[in-house]
């Protein structure tokens, strides 16, 4: 009797734990994607007067690469302004992830007034929300685990997520001069062509319906929430659209995407093809840049119809009309050659930066980027019709070009130095960073390789380099001028961003062996504050990463492995 008492005793609490355990499991599936905390992620309705308001992107301050289609970098929100103070743990957040995580997007908001962020990178797609204290992942869908359909072994050159964790141990080992782990690492990794694999899924945008468009490769995937108008629901495949082969360069790849006031998505390859598809993906136009070369840059859209493509020789604007593609001047389409090197093969250089505009409305209206000569020069190019009256500046290669002033950082003497991220531009003032290095095992000034970039604060034999420089364009004078020149700050590997609200620029900036977030007066040029991380570890390097600011004032990038949200310290 005994022991059949004890037999239903360890029954019952069997049977109660069962029950424990299936509450447990479904607390979890009813949790999964709901976010712990308040969101952050609160649409405020900031405006940026200084661009025309773009009726098909996202109702947000980030609605694609590069923040905007005029490519800007500039935000509305007011972000940090210091003082200057070392980060505890409590500061900022950081969830890990592959490498390659460059920019996000904002959302619309959704009916309660909140917002998400959509992230795209190499083999996963990613929405996440952003509370008080924590990052917080909402769902991810990786690559690999998409229909067939979606997964052409043809076009795709697509990593697999270990081989990507592999590439960055890999990194690392060999710049921690480890040889036996390095060997290891070598015999792990698969033949992967980096090359041809990190840029798959860099570039994005986010339209106000909620549309996530990602470039792999030869191909746009369009991603949203399952259940439309909740944010917390899972991600769900809407589409894709295949570039028509016949069309495109067998080594071409989309280096680009936008989209036309109108609501078409505007996409440009590597190898000069560009091309405007209705978002139902049922109409299509293409056109073939000639002599295109080789691009290696994004593109920018404006309000009128053009599309604004730099290659390694020329600036191009093609036209969109609403019914094609038109590489016509009498419709409003040019093209103009600016200055550059040549490599040790005898290539150019070309252009490290995607084009920014600048000016709208009554405004002196620009393209400007940084061109291919040793020492880069700041470049503005009019836009639409050069006025009248223009005479060709002296010593530039057309009549197009408005400003060639060198990005010399207060240095005449330099005979060396390269833009590889976009300029920042806000009304009239254009930013740009220095990104070349100096090898002491040499002295050797030069740009670094792609691995070398991603580590600049951990190689021993590599000085970080720096310099920013401002500069502005005067309308009255038609005259661009340095406005400033910062050589205390390096922005080694990120893409500054500013804040209209704050008057701030931001960098990931390398500081006394720690990294750290600089604050720089956007008028003065001034180092008014620095966030200092505990150290140089990689997961604080914005690597290649877009800075961006939060809604509420936050500032957010990519790392090495991760994503990063820094708390701002004001409030």
């Amino acid at each position: 009797m005994k022991q059949n008492n004890e037999k239903k005793s360890r029954s019952r609490k069997f049977a109660i734990i069962g029950i424990l355990f299936a509450i447990v499991i479904l607390l979890v599936a009813t949790l999964k994607g709901q976010n712990s905390g308040e969101s952050i992620l609160e649409y405020r309705g900031v405006v940026d007067t200084s661009l025309p308001e773009h009726p098909y992107l996202a109702q947000s301050e980030m609605s694609k690469t590069h923040a905007n289609a005029y490519s800007t970098g500039a935000f509305m929100t007011a972000g940090p302004t210091g003082p200057s103070q070392t980060l505890s743990k409590d500061d900022y957040d950081h969830i890990s992830s592959v490498p390659f995580l460059i920019s996000m997007q904002y959302s619309s908001p959704y009916p309660d007034g909140k917002q998400v962020i959509w992230i795209s990178q190499t083999e996963r797609v990613m929405k996440v929300d952003v509370t008080e204290d924590e990052i917080v992942p909402i769902d991810t869908l990786y690559l690999d685990e998409l229909p067939e359909e979606y997964i052409d072994k043809n076009t795709s050159k697509v990593a697999p997520i270990n081989d990507l964790k592999l590439f960055g141990l890999h990194t690392m080992y060999s710049f921690l001069k480890d040889e036996a782990l390095e060997k290891q690492a070598n015999k792990m990794i698969p033949k992967v062509d980096w090359s041809e694999t990190v840029y798959s899924g860099v570039y994005s945008m986010l339209d106000r319906d909620g549309n996530f468009y990602v470039a792999h490769d030869r191909k746009i995937i369009i991603y949203t929430d399952s259940v439309q108008g909740d944010r917390n629901s899972p991600i769900s495949v809407k589409g894709q659209y295949l570039l028509d082969e016949e069309k495109i360069d067998p080594k071409g790849t989309i280096m680009g995407v936008s989209m036309t006031w109108d609501g078409y998505i505007a996409i440009m390859t590597t190898t000069g093809e560009v091309a405007v598809v209705s978002r139902d993906l049922k109409e299509e136009h293409y056109i073939d840049i000639e002599d295109a070369g080789v691009i290696r840059n994004s593109l920018a859209v404006c309000e009128d119809g053009g599309i604004y493509i730099v290659t390694d020789t020329k600036m191009c604007r093609v036209q969109w009309t609403g019914s094609e593609l038109t590489q016509s001047e009498e419709k409003g389409a040019w093209e103009a050659s600016y200055e550059y090197s040549l490599d040790q093969d005898g290539l150019p250089t070309g252009s490290g930066s995607t084009p920014s505009l600048m000016g709208f409305g009554n405004d002196d209206q620009f393209v400007v980027f940084t061109d291919g000569c040793d020492v880069n020069n700041m470049v503005l190019m009019w836009r639409d019709e050069i006025p009248e009256d223009w005479e060709q500046i002296q010593g530039t290669k057309s009549r197009r070009i408005a400003a060639q002033v060198p990005v010399d950082f207060g240095d005449p003497e330099l005979d060396l130095s390269f833009s590889e991220q976009s300029v920042l531009v806000n009304g009239y003032g254009c930013m740009a960073v220095n990104n070349i290095f100096t090898d002491t095992r040499t002295g050797e000034k030069r740009y670094v390789t792609s691995t070398e970039h991603m580590m600049a604060n951990r190689a021993e034999y590599l000085k970080v380099p720096y310099g920013i420089q401002k500069f502005e364009w005067d309308s009255e004078s038609r005259i661009l001028a340095s406005a400033w020149v910062n050589n205390e700050v390096s922005s080694p590997s990120n893409v500054p961003c500013m804040s209209v609200g704050s008057n701030m620029v931001y960098i990931n900036s390398p500081y006394e062996d720690k990294w750290s977030l600089a604050g720089i007066d956007w008028t003065t040029g001034e180092t008014e504050f620095r966030y200092m991380f505990p150290d140089n570890n990689m997961k604080y390097s914005a690597c290649a990463a877009e800075m961006q600011v939060l809604p509420n004032g936050d500032i957010m990038h990519g790392t090495f492995y991760g994503l990063m949200r820094i708390k701002n310290q004001d409030q």
